[in-house]
């Protein structure tokens, strides 16, 4: 029998010949540098220069100071920790260290030293003589007669009384305000009134499910610790960019993530000041820069680069399965315990800059208080668009990419600082969220898959904005 041509030329031994090499392309890496350094240095540069409060322009002042979101939200706490049974006695050594720290901050403005005053006085202790006099300077007269008040030995019960019905109860604070306003006047439940019972009661189980939720994340954490450490839990590695030109081309990918995100924006803008003037598509307009950003990554990801095309599902790792979910809620339970850690950390070796560097904060919680569309709008925003566009640009893209130059766990370490640093909290939360995104990167490394991040992902946003929404 004759032999074909094909074996008579290979012969029946020989292999193929492999396809030539690609050779490297660094351009990605280069613009991956660049563009993260840049808004990384903008990061810190808006951190450090918080805005200043605008000059007097002849309006008479406020009332009495404007606090943010977390200020408000911290003296909530504490007044449900009062109002509680036999609260006086209990919270009041936690509200007075509460009041210690805040009176550390009260050199940079009139407001902290209002919230260092309030909190003193629930704590039953006397205000530093520093926040009664930066408060005494205040152009406010409510606001310096009630430091004169709530500070004199005898103060007269007249002025007392006057100023209790000047100040209006619009907010937590000022409803505290007047408690011990009341309180100084001799009158009986003076906090009566000042937290709804039922938001009280959710708030508290709130705080409970998180207690308990810490509880189950330590045992997590010991489970799946144990089970990697014993190879039980098989590695099935996230290796969606098997070669170094298959890293080059996620690098270039993940850097126009960073080109896109600014693009969403900037669009976004406009059509958001146009949707405002309709209150649902205002709130949810929230999602709108995340939802043009995945888009646009998303029909980037089909266009061949170094002849080759990538997918959604080939970046995710393949098709989702309800294993993913458990195990997506297990890394965030045993995350839970990591981030008290890291949080005890940051506080302990920031504590002597107190006052000098601006606390983390979000835009998210502003947004919260503009009504149920735009919570509504900030949970699409935060627990579903967040995770699937995070996950697919920094686990999907650049984690796979970092791996083939690094070992794992410095990949896991670069990738959730770069996640971390773009995040708009400031550079006193990077500690948290750059565990976050290790987290992240690890159940994905061990499952060979993006879903269990994004589980993770999405639950540990949903449960913040939960906890934001109740002290809101």
């Amino acid at each position: 029998m004759k032999e074909s041509m094909t074996e008579r030329d290979l012969g029946s031994n020989d292999v193929p010949p492999a396809p030539p090499r690609l050779p490297r392309d660094l351009s990605g890496w280069v613009a991956t540098a660049l563009l993260a350094s840049l808004l990384i240095s903008l990061a810190v540069w808006q951190w450090a220069s918080p805005d200043r409060p605008a000059e007097p322009n002849g309006e008479a002042p406020p009332p009495l100071p404007a606090l943010g979101v977390q200020d408000e939200a911290q003296l909530k706490m504490m007044a449900v920790l009062l109002t509680l049974p036999g609260g006086e006695v209990q919270a009041r050594p936690q509200i007075a260290a509460a009041a210690r720290q805040a009176a550390r901050e009260a050199n940079l403005d009139e407001s902290g030293a209002y919230v260092a005053l309030l909190l003193a006085r629930m704590a039953g202790e006397p205000a530093p003589q520093k926040v009664v006099e930066l408060l005494g300077e205040s152009k406010s007269r409510i606001t310096k007669e009630a430091a004169v008040l709530l500070t004199a030995e005898n103060p007269d019960p007249v002025l007392l009384a006057r100023l209790t019905e000047e100040v209006a109860p619009d907010s937590v604070s000022s409803r505290i305000l007047r408690a011990e306003l009341k309180e100084e006047a001799g009158r009986p439940n003076p906090y009566e009134g000042v937290i709804d019972p039922i938001q009280a009661f959710w708030l508290m189980a709130v705080l409970l499910g998180a207690a308990f939720a810490v509880a189950l994340g330590v045992i997590a954490l010991i489970l799946m610790g144990t089970q990697h450490a014993r190879g039980t839990w098989v590695t099935r590695r996230l290796d969606t960019a098997p070669t170094l030109p298959d890293a080059d081309r996620f690098a270039f990918r993940f850097a126009a993530f960073f080109v896109f995100f600014v693009l969403a924006s900037v669009v976004a803008g406009p059509v958001l000041g146009v949707l405002r003037a309709i209150p649902p598509l205002g709130g949810l307009g929230v999602a709108l820069p995340g939802i043009l950003t995945f888009v646009l990554v998303a029909l980037f990801l089909r266009v061949p680069m170094r002849n080759r095309a990538d997918s959604l599902r080939s970046v995710f790792g393949g098709r989702f399965e309800w294993r993913h979910v458990w195990v997506g809620i297990g890394g965030f339970l045993a995350n839970l315990p990591l981030l008290l850690v890291v949080v005890f950390l940051v506080t302990a070796m920031s504590a002597p800059f107190a006052g000098r560097v601006p606390a983390p904060s979000h835009p998210i919680n502003e947004i919260l208080t503009q009504g149920v569309w735009a919570v509504i709008g900030s949970f699409l925003a935060a627990a579903i668009m967040a995770p699937l566009l995070e996950e697919l640009t920094f686990r999907g893209l650049l984690f796979p990419a970092l791996t083939r130059i690094m070992p794992v766990f410095g990949a896991l370490a670069l990738q959730g600082f770069v996640f971390a640093a773009i995040h708009p909290q400031g550079p006193l939360a990077w500690p948290m969220l750059m565990m976050v995104g290790m987290v992240a990167g690890f159940v994905a490394w061990k499952e060979g898959s993006l879903w269990p991040a994004v589980v993770m992902h999405a639950a540990h946003n949903g449960c913040i904005l939960i906890l934001a929404l109740s002290l809101s």
